[in-house]
């Protein structure tokens, strides 16, 4: 069985709560974050009651894609479900995660609890079925790899933002999968501001924000290839054991951040370049997002290099023709090797750079289901890209190896300089 995060924000002035009992009586075996406005007096009140059917979380001066962004980054489970509290579930049944598509964007048709309002559903169904473009009373469903790859909701908005998610994670080259299972949502907005209104309204904000969203986001249509640079939070004690054990702890940070801050500010000034930060975080989880919140990202936890390698390969490979791997710890590794790899890889299948201990710093590839030869491989061993090379083929080696970051003499030396 697939196991939820279901986070629900609520608002300054909500009041009806009762999403919360329905949920814990039909999902009871899933996570349940709530979170939103300091100002809502009601959920105060409430709060020993709530807290009984789910974690409770405050923020001030806070938006609806804030609440979203924060509950995800607390989720335990993969699985991520972004739930309005106005919505009704009755018609979703307990064995629906059985229609998730792990790989795509998971959204519901859509109902509303008052039948006057029946061509708004079609017409938001029509939408969701030719455009694949649901909207968040839709309610998303999705993998942790997918929310942080397509890198949160904007919190910069007032509104659309999840709108501008979903253009954006097309743009990114995720699919959407529209469900079969209908969520019913509260007709009240329609109620209280009219319907006609609000119906011609919200047709025309649509249409802009998906010409303003797409523009926006066209530098992410090109699907020629995507750098993963492998990190770890630069002050995580998990990052370089061997030295921290002769050199202080704070030289080491020092130099991770450097290092880390170097490529960042080459990518953030390549606008061409998709690349994405396959973070491997075992501890600070939190401050470790924090820390990368700007940037996409996929998630590897504990894994160690291969698993880690692996599964970032599994998740880009239908998305990218090309695929890059790099470290973060590779003083002179620049740009121009990234672009040499990438230019190189239309006429070769794979690229490396490798390391003067046996290793390599930088993998390019376009081969396509070599999955497993990344578990296959010990990291650990002076002939580890031997033994890479060897499992390729229609390889070019870059004619120089460069050195990495490894032992404490290598840091002193580099620190020297």
């Amino acid at each position: 069985m697939i196991k939820l995060s279901i986070i629900i924000p609520f608002s300054q002035n909500e009041k009806d709560i009762s999403l919360l009992f329905d949920i814990k009586k039909k999902f009871n075996k899933n996570e349940i974050i709530f979170v939103g406005s300091n100002e809502n007096i009601f959920v105060k009140k409430n709060i020993s009651l709530i807290r009984k059917i789910s974690k409770v979380y405050f923020l001030r001066n806070t938006s609806r894609a804030q609440c979203l962004n924060f509950g995800a980054n607390l989720a335990k489970n993969q699985m991520l479900w972004f739930l309005h509290l106005d919505s009704k579930i009755h018609e979703i049944p307990k064995n629906f995660y059985k229609e998730l598509n792990l790989n795509r964007i998971n959204s519901f048709k859509i109902k509303f609890d008052n039948k006057k309002f029946l061509i708004n559903s079609f017409c938001a169904n029509l939408r969701s079925k030719i455009l694949k473009n649901p909207f968040g009373d839709q309610s998303y469903i999705m993998s942790k790899n997918i929310f942080f790859y397509t890198n949160k909701f904007n919190e910069e908005l007032i509104e659309g933002e999840d709108h501008e998610f979903i253009i954006r994670s097309h743009c990114k080259g995720i699919k959407i999968n529209i469900l079969k299972y209908y969520l019913i949502s509260s007709a009240r907005k329609y109620i209280y501001r009219g319907h006609t209104l609000l119906t011609i309204i919200f047709f025309y904000k649509t249409i802009i924000q998906i010409i303003f969203y797409y523009f926006k986001n066209l530098k992410f249509f090109n699907k020629n290839a995507v750098i993963i640079v492998f990190m770890k939070y630069p002050f995580s004690k998990n990052s370089k054991k061997r030295i921290r054990a002769k050199i202080s702890n704070s030289i080491v940070d020092k130099f991770n951040e450097k290092m880390i801050k170097r490529l960042l500010f080459f990518f953030n000034n390549k606008k061409y370049l998709n690349f994405v930060i396959g973070l491997r975080y075992s501890d600070h989880k939190i401050r470790s997002l924090r820390y990368f919140d700007k940037y996409s990202k996929i998630l590897l936890e504990d894994e160690n290099l291969g698993i880690a390698m692996k599964k970032a390969y599994i998740f880009f490979k239908y998305i990218y023709k090309k695929i890059i791997f790099i470290g973060s710890d590779i003083p002179d590794l620049s740009i121009s090797h990234i672009n040499l790899a990438i230019k190189t890889l239309n006429k070769y299948e794979n690229y490396f750079i490798k390391t003067n201990d046996g290793g390599f710093c930088l993998f390019g590839t376009k081969q396509k289901n070599i999955e497993n030869i990344f578990t296959n491989i010990n990291y650990s061993r002076k002939n580890t890209f031997l033994n890479f090379l060897n499992c390729t083929k229609n390889n070019y080696v870059y004619h120089r190896a460069l050195n990495d970051i490894d032992t404490s003499f290598q840091l002193r030396n580099f620190l020297k300089k």
